[in-house]
This record gives structure tokens, C-alpha cells and sequence, in this order.
């Protein structure tokens, strides 16, 4: 009888607990879907203008645009591009999975103020102050709770937002377009700098493509991308890349870059 009755116990209280349970899931509220109201200030031209100073954005600069770029596809390491109508910035944010909290075509608002920018192959990148050890590049921003303060989301992506590249050739580039997504067509592949197969160190390799006018241009691909080891187009296929436009030096010469973001940026054409 003692036993029956521990039985009988113990089945009331699970079916307490469970009703405790029940009842609280229902009477929690639904998560709100409203997104926070941060009011953008300034342009992103402006970041350009205090780029490589040396010092801290001023006060209450708030930056506003689009995200263009992130880490979905492997080929941008902890960081977003991010552009509005005067122009590109790359922030430097250490965390992982960033698509998940800044998905392409969301519109962000940046808290700058505080924070250094300076200029990386002619991408105006922001961030923390640089290291001593370090000073060509800034810092990303790493603590979560300034994540969450400085880069806030305050529009969803929408088709009628859709980021659509800027179409042109290698000859109409220049370096105020450095960090804006473009796409440029009629390209033949040449050859690649970097072996991955034999030198174990490089983390990008940069292949070179030109136009049947003679124009160079580089495409990096990191070596931890989804699609690095994707098979090359043969040199007699004409391809069109997309991609972030940055400048450096490559292949002997001074060459604009593309950095795609995933292998859909790059598209094969005609022979």
C-alpha cells in the first residue's frame, strides 16, 4: 500500500510540474519582431576622411548602410562590408558566423564614435585602435556587449533592397569604388600566384584574369573558402566575377582585386 501510494505521488507530481510547465509557456509573451531605432548621422565618405589620422571618431558619429559582404562562403574572415551612396567600409568584428547576425542586404546602423579607421587595400576598414605590432590595421571590435552597442541591426533584407553589384569593366574602376561590390565581365583567367598544394603557409591565393584588351585584374580567394578548391575556368573561357573591389599590389604591379563572396560571384560565359 506504501508503495501504490509513492506511485501515486510521484505520478502527481510529474503531472504538477508538467501543468506548472504548460501553463508557463503559454502566458510568455511572443518575442517582439521590432528592431531598434538607431538614426544614422553622418556618411560613410566620412570614415574615408578619417582614415589613417591616427585618431578616435569623433562624438556621436552614426554611420548607416548596407550590408554587402560577410562571412558566408569562407572567403571574409570576421569582418562585414558595409555601403551606403557615398561609400564602402569594412568592419572588424571578432566573432564567427557573422551571417547570422548581419545577413547580406540587412541595413545597419554604426556607432563610430571612438573607434580608428584606416585604410587596407584601399578599403577604409574600422575598428578598434591598431596594436604596436600591428599599426597598418586596426583592431576588431571584440567584446559582445560593444558588438551588440556599435554595429545594430535596424532593417531586414528586402527584395526591393537586393544588393545588386555595379557592372563595369577593369579600364572604368577606380579607387573611390574600393570596398563597394562590382562585377566585371569578359574575364579570362591566366594563373595563380599560389600553390596551395605546395606552400602550406599562404592563407590567399590571388589568380590573375585579363580582358581581350590587355587589362589585369586579381580575384583573392582565401584558402578556407567554401569554394577554393573549386576547379579554375579553362583560359579560353570568358567569366564574369563579383566582388568586393580592393587595390594592392600583385603580380609584379599595382592591380585592382575583386574578393568574391561566394562562388556564385563567379559566373562562366561563352568560349
Amino acid at each position: 500500500m506504501i508503495f501504490r501510494n509513492n506511485k501515486i505521488a510521484r505520478l502527481a507530481l510529474v503531472l504538477w510540474v508538467l501543468g506548472g510547465w504548460l501553463w508557463g509557456c503559454a502566458a510568455l509573451p511572443e518575442p517582439s519582431s521590432d528592431l531598434p531605432t538607431v538614426e544614422p548621422n553622418a556618411p560613410l565618405a566620412l570614415a574615408a576622411e578619417w582614415a589613417d589620422r591616427g585618431v578616435a571618431m569623433p562624438e556621436g558619429v552614426v554611420f548607416g548602410g548596407v550590408v554587402v559582404a560577410n562571412d558566408w562562403g569562407g572567403n571574409f574572415y570576421r569582418s562585414i562590408v558595409v555601403e551606403d551612396e557615398s561609400g564602402a567600409v569594412e568592419v572588424n568584428i571578432a566573432l564567427y558566423a557573422l551571417h547570422n547576425l548581419y545577413p547580406i542586404g540587412a541595413r545597419v546602423a554604426i556607432r563610430a564614435e571612438g573607434l580608428s579607421a584606416m585604410t587596407y587595400e584601399g578599403v577604409v576598414q574600422l575598428g578598434r585602435a591598431p596594436s604596436p605590432w600591428n599599426d597598418y590595421r586596426v583592431e576588431p571590435i571584440g567584446v559582445p556587449a560593444e558588438i551588440d552597442r556599435r554595429v545594430v541591426v535596424v532593417g531586414n533584407p528586402t527584395e526591393e533592397e537586393s544588393v545588386e553589384p555595379m557592372v563595369c569593366e577593369v579600364g572604368e574602376l577606380t579607387e573611390q569604388m574600393c570596398g563597394r561590390v562590382v562585377r566585371v565581365e569578359g574575364l579570362r583567367y591566366v594563373g595563380t600566384d599560389t600553390d596551395w598544394g605546395s606552400n602550406a603557409y599562404a592563407s590567399t591565393s590571388y589568380r590573375l584574369f585579363s580582358t581581350p584588351e590587355g587589362d589585369s585584374l586579381a580575384v583573392a580567394t582565401s584558402r578556407y573558402a567554401d569554394f577554393a578548391t573549386c576547379p579554375l575556368p579553362a583560359d579560353d573561357v570568358s567569366v564574369s566575377v563579383s566582388g568586393v573591389l580592393y587595390r594592392g599590389r600583385h603580380f609584379g604591379a599595382d592591380m585592382y582585386v575583386l574578393k568574391p563572396r561566394t562562388y556564385e560571384d563567379i559566373c562562366e560565359q561563352q568560349r
